[in-house]
């Protein structure tokens, strides 16, 4: 009786501990869910802030060629009408004329890079995952399971394109 006691408590005990156990991989798994999603957010923010900085300095340009534009206009307008005059009156302020529009200068805008500059190489955060996954099932793994052979040949297989450009520099693997 005492050896089926002891054995439902350790039944017991054991049935605990797994309990335990799978709590505890949750919350790590939870833990890194959260982790890549907040890396996610923070690529995410960037990448939109630099997309709104290069939009606005391409509209800033857009907005100074199209003042000098019509600026052009207006003066072209204003010499039509001079044309339109007499001769002596054309001639007499022609200096003057000719000195405001010799003023006129069409610069080019300034050159805004179209690159991107948020990168996030995702591979890289792939290898370092798989990394710490690595140590950790060598922590948990249950001896001459064969399921670990399986989980370990996953990690080792290529999941994502090395060419991908996603996040990576924040993670700091355990």
């Amino acid at each position: 009786m005492q050896l089926r006691q002891n054995t439902t408590l350790r039944i017991t005990h054991w049935k605990e501990k797994i309990k335990r156990e799978k709590e505890r991989i949750n919350s790590e798994f939870s833990s890194l869910h959260t982790f890549l999603h907040q890396e996610e957010e923070l690529y995410m923010c960037q990448l939109e802030k630099e997309r709104e900085q290069k939009l606005s300095s391409l509209q800033d340009n857009v907005a100074h060629l199209d003042n000098k534009l019509q600026e052009l206009e207006n003066h072209i307008q204003e010499l039509d009408k001079k044309c339109q005059d007499s001769a002596q009156n054309l001639l007499q302020d022609i200096k003057d004329t000719l000195g405001r529009y010799s003023a006129i200068s069409v610069e080019a805008p300034k050159d805004v890079s179209l690159e991107v500059h948020t990168v996030c190489d995702i591979s890289k955060l792939n290898f370092n995952v798989r990394r710490v996954l690595k140590r950790y099932q060598a922590h948990t793994a249950v001896p001459g399971h064969r399921t670990r052979a399986v989980r370990q040949s996953r990690l080792e297989s290529p999941q994502c394109d090395s060419g991908s450009r996603y996040c990576s520099s924040r993670f700091k693997p355990v």
